[in-house]
């Protein structure tokens, strides 16, 4: 199983649990991990090679939102992607891009000493947004990332977001 899906899944499981025992939980992310279930897709790694001559090159480190959300506003063929992502040690909060061939992109991250896993084994698992819609939805906010955003929630704003 993708453990980035897998950890979406067990996040849920807990907030269900302790929710059911009647528990109140600050900064309760149900609705987050349930649109991601229900609209999730799971994507393996692809090694950055795949693209070795497209002139694409790594951005800066630690700012996956921002590296994403540019790359897909200016390069055609490439769809932001929001979720968590997993490369042998924790599912993280991560944004990468997708290909027309739905190849994960991922700008960011790098095998490196804390990542040794190979790039083919990097789980992802989340949600693609069309880059106009998102824009035009991200005005105004004080972050990249908008899978946290307690609008995206409120009557399927989240949901007209996605691309097709």
């Amino acid at each position: 199983m993708n453990e980035a899906k897998r950890y979406v899944e067990q996040n849920l499981a807990v907030l269900s649990h302790f929710r059911n025992k009647g528990s109140r939980i600050w900064g309760d992310a149900t609705s987050v991990y349930e649109f991601l279930l229900t609209h999730g897709v799971e994507y393996q790694g692809t090694p950055w090679t795949a693209f070795r001559g497209s002139g694409w090159r790594r951005m800066k480190p630690k700012q996956c939102f921002e590296n994403s959300f540019k790359k897909a506003a200016t390069v055609e063929g490439l769809t932001y992607c929001e979720g968590f992502a997993y490369a042998g040690l924790i599912s993280v909060h991560h944004a990468w891009c997708v290909d027309e061939f739905d190849r994960v992109v991922d700008f960011t991250w790098r095998v490196s000493e804390v990542i040794r896993t190979d790039q083919t084994e990097w789980a992802y698992f989340g949600v693609k947004f069309d880059i106009e819609k998102l824009a035009r939805f991200s005005r105004g906010l004080t972050t990249w990332s908008v899978l946290f955003e307690s609008d995206l929630y409120r009557d399927n704003v989240g949901v007209g977001l996605l691309a097709a």
